[in-house]
């Protein structure tokens, strides 16, 4: 389980110095102390997310764990733009948000306790 998500940022972090040598790009330590605090969360959330995407899949099998992620990213997504976090511009709630985002619990619910 760990040795995924060790691989995943491995071969990820071998691609961005690639890369950075490629375009001779040198990044400047000045704009990661400028970078808001929350930015510093993705590498944390991604662990997470994979090693959880590794023990969802092994539970529930590959379709039902990429029902419950997407899912889960629409709703957070309909949240994130309703509230106008991270500096994004609001976009409220409205009636098509709302039956997308039911729309897509319905699909998760049938998949979790649909015929099997």
């Amino acid at each position: 389980m760990t040795l995924t998500g060790a691989t995943s940022y491995l071969v990820g972090s071998v691609l961005l110095l690639g890369l950075l040598a490629v375009w001779r790009w040198r990044p400047t330590w000045e704009a990661a102390r400028r970078a808001p605090a929350w930015s510093w969360l993705g590498g944390v959330v991604g662990s997470a997310y994979v090693v959880g995407s590794v023990i969802l899949t092994r539970e529930l099998g590959a379709a039902l764990a990429t029902t419950l992620v997407i899912a889960s990213q629409i709703i957070t997504a309909i949240l994130l733009d309703h509230f106008g976090v991270l500096g994004l511009p609001r976009r409220r709630l409205n009636r098509a948000r709302l039956l997308a985002t039911a729309l897509a619990l319905a699909a998760l619910a049938l998949r979790l306790w649909g015929l099997r």
